[in-house]
């Protein structure tokens, strides 16, 4: 629904800020990447931007687990 999809988005993170972050991260070594709270995959992306592997993702809400999946099949 469109409500789900705005609620999303408005818990969502700037792609841009994810990736600052992630770069950083990737910088110091790591190879792997957990997303707890996941909302609409901005870690698991930015990370895979960055070199780093996304392995999990945590979130209740069904439309925003349709997105990573959508994304990251591989995630679990």
């Amino acid at each position: 629904t469109d409500s789900a999809e705005y609620k999303m988005w408005g818990n969502g993170i700037a792609l841009p800020c994810a990736s600052y972050v992630l770069s950083g991260i990737a910088n110091e070594g790591a190879k792997t990447l957990g997303s707890l709270f996941d909302g609409s995959g901005g870690f698991p992306l930015a990370g895979a931007m960055n070199g780093i592997v996304p392995i999990w993702a945590s979130e209740i809400e069904p439309y925003p687990i349709a997105v990573t999946k959508s994304r990251f099949n591989q995630i679990k």
